[in-house]
C-alpha cells in the first residue's frame, strides 16, 4: 500500500479531492492533506509519502518550490501539479523537475483516478524491479566472498589450457591437487549458452545474475544422486561436468529433465533465454575435445532455444537448405503490401524452425534480404542509407544469431522501408517538404546533402527533380527564400540589418549586403528606406 498527500491552500478543494475518489481501491492506505508548503514538508519528514498532488499557486510557497525541495533531498516521491492557469513557464519548470503530470484545474475525479491508476502501476513495477535487483545484490555479495574451489581450478586448467594436456600431465595434476577422480572415470560435459536477458541491467547486477544462474544450475543439475562441477568460462556460458564412475550410473533421461528444469527457471526467474547441449560420456583426456564440439554446435545453432540438445543421439545435424521466395517478396515490398509480406516471411521462418537452419545459411538470407530492400528503395528513388541508417549491414551479425533475432530484424527492415516509401507517395509533395524544411532552417547551414537526407532521397536525384518541378536548383531556391524573408523583416520589423542577416543564415554582414544587392539592386539599408 502507498501514502498520498494533497497540498492545496483551498481547504475545501483539497478535501474534495481526498473524499471524491476511493483511494483505498487504488492502493493508498492513507491520504494526508496540507494547506501550505510548510505543513507539507512536516508531513514528508514524518511519514513515508509516495505521491503528492499539489497546487502550484499558493500564497505561502508554490508547488514548484516544494518540488525543488523534494529533489534537493533526493526523495523518491512522485508528484502531480495542479494549476488554474496553463502558464508555459510553469509547465516547462515542472517537466524539468521531473513531475509526472501537469494538470489544469478543475479536473474531473474520474480523470484524476485514471491518471493515478497509471502512477500506481508504475510504482508497483518499480518496486518489483527493486526487489529483483536486491536479490541480485545479495547474490553479488555472496559471489564476492566466494573463493575458487580446488576442483573448479582443476577443470579450468584442463578446459581453458591453450593446447592439449596428455594423459600423464592430467594424472600429475590429479595427484598434486588430490582430486578424487579414478583413472577409469568418464565424464559428461553439459554446455549452457545464455542467449540474452530480456531485462536491461547495470554491469554489477549482470555479474550478480551470472553468479545466481550458476548457483541455480548447481542446485538443479546436481540432484537425484548426481554430483559434478560447475564452471563459468564466460559471461555467456555455463558448463557442468558430471563424472560417471563404476558406482555412479546416471539416469540420462533424469539428467535431461534436470537440464530442462534449469532452462525453465532461467526463463521465469532471470528472464534469460538459454540453449543447452549434453555431450557424450568420454574419458577425462577427451573432455576438452567434447566441450569444443559443444561450442561448435552452439556457434551454428540459430533455431533451438530454451530446450535441450542431446548430443549423444544427435551427432550429425542434417539441415534442409530452404531459400526464400525473393521474387514474391520483392513485388510485395514494391507495392507496399506490408501485412502480406510479413505473413509470407513468418511462414518461411516457421519452416526454418521446423526443419532447422545453419548460422551461415541465416547470414546469407539476411544479406540477400538487405540487398533486395536496397534495390526496391533505389527503384523508388530513395537513399537506403538515409532510410535504414549506417548500421543496417552491421546488424546482420546480431540478426543471424537466432531465428527470433532474424524475425525482429527483418520485420523492422520491412516496416521501415514501407513507411519511407509511403511517406514519399503521400499527399505532401517533395517540393512542399523541401520548402518547409528550408523555411524551418533558414538560420542554419543548409546544404543539398542535408535537405536530401531529410526527404530520404539521393542528392543528385533531388537536385534534378527540383529543377524540373520548380525551374530552380536547390541553391537558387534557398537564396530566393532567404531574400524573401529578409525583405519582410526589413520592411516590417525594427531588427538591425546585422540581426536580419544572422536570422537567415548569414554570419557575415558584408556578404549578406552583397548578396542582397545582387538580388534586389539595392543594399538592405536602401531597401528599408524605400519601404
Amino acid at each position: 500500500m502507498y501514502e498520498l498527500m494533497i497540498v492545496d491552500d483551498e481547504w475545501y478543494a483539497a478535501r474534495g479531492v481526498a473524499n471524491g475518489i476511493d483511494w483505498s481501491k487504488l492502493g493508498f492506505s492513507y491520504v494526508h492533506v496540507a494547506t501550505n508548503i510548510s505543513r507539507a514538508k512536516e508531513i514528508i519528514n514524518e511519514r513515508q509519502i509516495d505521491v503528492i498532488i499539489c497546487d502550484i499557486e499558493m500564497p505561502m510557497g508554490n508547488g514548484i518550490e516544494l518540488l525543488e525541495w523534494i529533489n534537493e533531498r533526493g526523495l523518491a516521491i512522485r508528484t502531480l501539479l495542479l494549476t488554474c492557469h496553463t502558464e508555459f513557464e510553469y509547465a516547462k519548470k515542472a517537466v524539468q523537475l521531473g513531475t509526472l503530470d501537469y494538470l489544469v484545474k478543475p479536473i474531473r475525479y474520474e480523470d484524476l483516478a485514471s491518471i493515478m491508476e497509471k502512477v500506481v502501476a508504475r510504482m508497483s513495477e518499480d518496486r518489483q524491479k527493486e526487489a529483483f535487483l536486491q536479490m541480485l545484490r545479495a547474490n553479488y555479495d555472496s559471489w564476492l566472498r566466494h573463493q575458487p574451489l580446488v576442483i573448479e581450478r582443476f577443470w579450468t586448467d584442463v578446459l581453458l589450457y591453450n593446447g592439449t594436456l596428455n594423459e600423464l600431465e592430467i594424472r600429475d595434476m590429479i595427484a598434486d591437487k588430490h582430486i578424487p577422480f579414478r583413472p577409469s572415470a568418464r565424464f559428461i560435459p553439459i554446455l549452457f549458452s545464455i542467449r540474452g536477458c530480456r531485462k536491461e541491467l547495470p554491469l554489477r547486477a549482470f555479474q550478480a545474475m551470472a553468479y545466481a544462474l550458476r548457483k541455480e544450475m548447481e542446485e538443479t543439475i546436481f540432484q537425484s544422486g548426481m554430483t559434478g562441477q560447475a564452471i563459468h568460462p564466460s559471461s555467456a556460458h555455463l558448463l557442468a561436468v558430471l563424472p560417471i564412475d563404476h558406482d555412479q550410473i546416471y539416469n540420462l533421461n533424469q539428467l535431461k529433465d534436470n537440464c530442462q528444469r534449469f532452462i525453465n527457471k532461467s526463463n521465469e526467474q532471470f528472464y534469460c533465454d538459454v540453449a543447452c547441449y549434453i555431450g557424450e560420456p568420454v574419458e577425462l583426456k577427451k573432455v576438452k575435445a567434447e566441450v569444443e564440439r559443444l561450442y561448435e554446435r552452439d556457434a551454428g545453432n540459430v533455431t533451438i532455444m530454451n530446450q535441450v540438445s542431446w548430443m549423444i543421439k544427435d551427432k550429425g545435424v542434417h539441415v534442409t537448405k530452404h531459400k526464400p521466395d525473393f521474387s514474391t517478396w520483392l513485388q510485395l515490398l514494391k507495392k507496399g503490401g506490408q501485412d502480406e509480406l510479413l505473413a509470407e516471411i513468418d511462414e518461411f521462418i516457421a519452416t526454418l524452425q521446423k526443419d532447422g537452419c545453419s548460422l551461415e545459411q541465416l547470414k546469407e538470407i539476411c544479406q540477400d534480404f538487405l540487398q533486395m530492400s536496397h534495390h526496391v528503395l533505389q527503384l523508388k528513388e530513395l537513399h537506403a542509407g538515409s532510410v535504414f541508417g549506417d548500421n543496417a549491414g552491421i546488424a546482420i551479425a546480431g540478426a543471424a544469431r537466432s531465428i527470433d533475432n532474424f524475425r525482429s530484424w527483418v520485420h523492422e527492415i520491412v516496416v521501415t522501408a514501407i513507411e519511407a516509401i509511403r511517406s514519399v507517395e503521400q499527399s505532401q509533395t517533395i517540393v512542399e517538404r523541401v520548402d518547409r524544411y528550408i523555411m524551418d532552417n533558414l538560420d542554419r547551414g543548409l546544404s543539398r546533402e542535408s535537405i536530401a537526407e531529410h526527404v530520404c532521397l539521393n542528392p543528385d536525384y533531388l537536385n534534378r527533380f527540383f529543377k524540373k518541378e520548380t525551374g530552380h536548383t536547390i541553391s537558387e531556391f534557398i537564396l530566393e527564400r532567404r531574400i524573401k524573408v529578409a525583405k519582410e523583416k526589413l520592411m516590417n520589423s525594427s531588427m538591425s540589418v546585422a540581426n536580419v542577416a544572422a536570422s537567415i543564415g548569414y554570419a557575415n554582414f558584408s556578404h549578406f549586403s552583397m548578396i542582397f544587392k545582387r538580388a534586389t539592386g539595392v543594399t538592405p539599408a536602401e531597401y528599408r528606406k524605400k519601404t
